[in-house]
């Protein structure tokens, strides 16, 4: 019979891998309650349903933007200091959208975090993945092994 439960040994056994987990569920969380907030703090300050799509839109291109030139730039000068730029941008845009006086104020709030969010995203992968590697299944591309790229133990357990 197959294993249905997610395998919980690393995080069990590693004190590292515990609070990496930890803090990307902190993270994970704050994110998803900004979504729901922003949104929110817009309707009840201009109750005006396009200023609630303006503040929620005006963060794509920029995030956008910010990947684009966060992975070219992690490329060049080094991942860590784009997360670590990205990351620190990202402090006074939360505090600005936290006590943003107006709705403009809280737009621009937005247009900076998702710029920061876009720097900080290409070089996210790297740190956590890299000790861990072991986790991951890596392999070549399906072209070149002429198949799935799922071991054989995967494919018998599904």
């Amino acid at each position: 019979m197959p294993r249905l439960l997610v395998d919980i040994g690393p995080v069990r056994h590693n004190r590292n891998f515990r609070l990496l987990f930890a803090g990307q569920l902190v993270s994970l969380l704050g994110s998803n309650l900004t979504i729901v907030a922003v949104p929110y703090q817009v309707y009840q300050e201009t109750h005006s349903s396009t200023w609630v799509g303006v503040a929620s839109l005006i963060q794509l291109p920029f995030l956008i933007a910010g990947s684009l030139w966060g992975g070219a730039l992690g490329d060049r000068y080094g991942r860590k200091m784009m997360l670590v730029l990205g990351v620190s941008l990202s402090v006074p845009a939360c505090l600005l959208a936290a006590y943003s006086p107006s709705t403009g104020v809280l737009v621009i709030a937005r247009l900076i975090g998702g710029l920061s969010a876009g720097m900080a995203h290409p070089p996210t992968p790297a740190p956590i993945t890299a000790p861990w590697g072991w986790l991951f299944y890596t392999s070549p591309s399906p072209r070149d092994q002429g198949g799935s790229r799922l071991p054989a133990s995967a494919l018998k357990k599904l």
